[in-house]
Parts: structure tokens; C-alpha cells; sequence
């Protein structure tokens, strides 16, 4: 059972906290709203109830079991009573394909590329999958920075989007892009491996289809760079390509110190539909989503769009969202690159292992920002020691998600 809790600069303010003991990352403190512009995001008022509200809180519940989960909610929400209001409860829940792997609704591995912190985590994933090309480790301070709230404690920021995804739109687009490659057959399946960066079960599209039909459990290929593949075995604006370019542009170096601390969960409003081969049914989605799509949350030491230290908010408007990066005319991520008027077509290679000749394509607009928040995770000591200047029945109400 995992239990945490996270306060936005708006919730630290109603709770009296004094300004010093508030973290100090600007964007933090002016809110996701005030960075709409930076990240091209929708106008708040078009999120989803809720989250155009002030939010103060946010309380994560995370267990193996879907009844301790509501249970322990339940739980939380009548001890709230007369100190907080639920403003929205979003559900997750994991998803995975044959081999035990989660995947996200379009069918893709996910969260394979993570940064890793503990020698035995280093170890494990040296053991299993290599790390001969790519060092994932990391040092702690990516994600962690001190806790204003007690001297000598740590916490973190965090970000949390819900992502809508239009899961029967980016099937067929997924078709017609094989079509206009000229991709047919079984080879029709790499038109999705360029946009993701990798094919659904997760091997790289830098490696073609090297890898076993079936990827045991975590073993998800992770091993690679970049390295001599000038975007004719993985575009340069393919979406894993975009959100880690690993010795891409200014180097592997700064490229780690970007890296998000991610974990995103898929939330869906009816339990989907299952082929016979297992595969999903994409006609089973609604063309516009409408319910179905990933909570994405990750954690990181600076949220702000500073080019040494921003982390979240650098990827998004400087990678996902420029259309120039990693070169002129690369294009935006056609998963989650945002744009404002219309999108220029990336260049797609007609043929794999070879940067020309391209195809230009649109490909974008298939998951849609529908709300989210910036938050503080505050030291275990700084949440004991909290006081609260007020009495304990609030004037108002914290506001709260879970």
C-alpha cells in the first residue's frame, strides 16, 4: 500500500505556512495555470471539473488490491470531513499485454526508461537487459531538493496531468501513415514504432525487430543510444526520442540532468474490449476519448523552464513542443507535442536504416491535456510538524483531490 500526500503553493498559503517554509520554484508557486502560455496547454476553463478550481491538495492511494484502494479512500474522506472538500476522485488502474508488461491504452510498453538511484536497481537492470550503451543511474538530487519546511529533510516537487488519449484516432492514423510509407504486411506495424520510438512490446525501433516476439517481464530492451542513427531507424521527433534524446543535441550529460522521475497509470471509464489474438479493440474507444487515457505524474527537483535546472517544463516547451529540436524541421511529438495554430509535417524515413528519402506527415493531437496541478511532496517530518494557524475547523475548506 503506498499513501502520500502532496500540497500545491495555494494549499501551503491556506494552511498559514509562513512564505520562508513555502518551496520556492516560481512555477510552483504561480501554479500550472499561469504556465499555459510556456506549454501551449487548453485554456483551463475547457479542463475537467475540478481542476479549474483552487487546488490545495492532492492524496495518492496506490495498492495492488482495487478494494483496499476504495477502501482506505472511504476511510480518508470521512476523516476529512468538515476540513476538506473532494473536488475530484481519478481512478487508475494498470494495465498489461501477454508478457506481464504495462502498457498504456494505445497499446505500448510504458515506463520503461526510468532513472535509476540504488545500486541494486543498477544491478538488476545491468543483469537483465545491459548497460554497456545507456547508464540510467542517476543522482538523487534529480528529483530531490531540500524541504524549506525542515531543515535537513527533503521533498520533492511533482507534476500531475490527466492525458486523454484518442485511441481509436491514433489506430487509424497509425494506418494511414503505414499507407503512405508504403508499409504493408507485417512491416506495417514500424509505422507505430516511428512515431512511439518503439514497437507495442517494447524493443526499439533503433533495433528494428531484433529482439524475442515475446519480452519477458520487465526485460524491456533499454540498452541503446542514438549514436550514428541520423533518424533513419528512429526519427528524431519520435515521442521516446523527444522525452530523452540520450546523446542527442547537447549530450547524454545534460540530457540525464532533464530526465523526469515518471510514473503514469491508465484511467478508462469501462473496462475495455479484447480481441481474440488479446489485443485491444481500438472501435471499442470513442473517436474523441471521452474517458480514456493516463495520469501522468513524475517528480523532479526544479519544475521551471530554466535552461540549466528546469526539468518539466523544459522537456515539454523545449523538446515535446518544439518543432526544431532536435534539428530544424524535426517536428513536434506527435504524442503529447502541443502547439499553438497549425502543426508542420515531420519527415518520416520511406525506409529504415536510411535518414532520406522522407515523407512529410502530420501526425498530432491524439491526447489532450483535460487538467492538472503542480505539487509539493513534503518531508514525513515537515507533515508531523505541520500547524495549522487557524482552528481546526477550517472558515473554508481545504480542497482536495484524490
Amino acid at each position: 500500500m503506498f499513501v502520500n500526500l502532496f500540497l500545491t503553493a495555494n494549499g501551503y498559503k491556506y494552511l498559514g505556512v509562513p512564505d520562508a517554509k513555502i518551496p520556492a520554484d516560481p512555477s510552483f508557486r504561480k501554479g500550472m495555470k499561469a504556465s499555459k502560455t510556456l506549454l501551449s496547454d487548453p485554456d483551463s476553463a475547457g479542463w475537467d471539473a475540478g481542476y479549474d478550481a483552487d487546488i490545495h491538495a492532492l492524496i495518492l492511494i496506490g495498492d495492488d488490491s482495487p478494494q483496499l484502494v476504495r477502501s482506505l479512500k472511504r476511510a480518508i474522506i470521512i476523516s476529512l470531513k468538515n476540513l476538506a472538500i473532494p473536488l475530484r476522485e481519478e481512478p487508475g488502474k494498470g494495465i498489461r499485454n501477454e508478457a506481464g508488461n504495462g502498457i498504456e491504452h494505445n497499446g505500448y510498453a510504458d515506463g520503461v526508461s526510468q532513472p535509476l538511484f540504488f545500486t541494486k536497481d543498477i544491478q538488476n537492470e545491468a543483469a537483465r537487459i545491459g548497460r554497456a550503451n545507456w547508464q540510467p543511474e542517476s543522482p538523487l538530487n534529480l528529483a530531490l531538493v531540500p524541504d524549506p519546511g525542515k531543515p535537513g529533510a527533503f521533498g520533492s516537487y511533482f507534476v500531475f496531468r490527466k492525458l486523454e488519449q484518442d485511441v481509436k484516432g491514433f489506430k487509424k492514423r497509425e494506418d494511414e501513415l503505414a499507407a503512405a510509407l508504403g508499409l504493408t504486411g507485417d512491416d506495417a506495424e514500424r509505422a507505430g514504432a516511428l512515431v512511439v520510438g518503439r514497437f507495442e512490446d517494447g524493443t526499439p525501433v533503433t533495433s528494428f525487430k531484433d529482439a524475442l516476439e515475446t519480452i519477458p517481464k520487465d526485460n524491456v530492451p533499454n540498452d541503446f543510444t542514438y549514436a550514428g542513427d541520423d533518424g533513419g531507424k528512429c526519427p528524431f521527433h519520435a515521442h521516446i526520442r523527444k522525452t530523452n534524446p540520450r546523446s542527442d543535441g547537447a549530450g547524454a550529460e545534460f540530457n540525464k540532468a532533464k530526465r523526469l522521475v515518471r510514473r503514469g497509470i491508465p484511467f478508462e471509464k469501462a473496462a475495455r474490449v479484447r480481441l481474440p489474438n488479446g489485443d485491444f479493440d481500438p472501435a471499442h474507444f470513442p473517436t474523441k476519448g471521452d474517458g480514456y487515457g493516463l495520469l501522468f505524474m513524475c517528480f523532479v527537483a526544479n519544475l521551471g523552464d530554466q535552461f540549466e535546472k528546469g526539468q518539466f517544463e523544459f522537456m515539454q516547451r523545449h523538446w515535446a513542443n518544439e518543432p526544431d529540436f532536435v534539428n530544424l524541421g524535426t517536428g513536434i511529438d506527435p504524442v503529447i507535442g502541443q502547439h499553438v495554430g497549425a502543426v508542420q509535417p515531420q519527415q518520416w524515413p520511406t525506409t529504415w536504416g536510411h535518414a532520406n528519402p522522407t515523407k512529410p506527415f502530420v501526425f498530432a493531437d491524439y491526447v489532450h491535456m483535460k487538467g492538472g496541478a503542480y505539487f509539493f511532496a513534503p518531508s514525513l517530518s515537515t507533515l508531523i510538524n505541520l500547524k495549522v494557524s487557524s482552528s481546526p475547523l477550517l472558515p473554508e475548506a481545504l480542497q482536495i483531490f484524490i
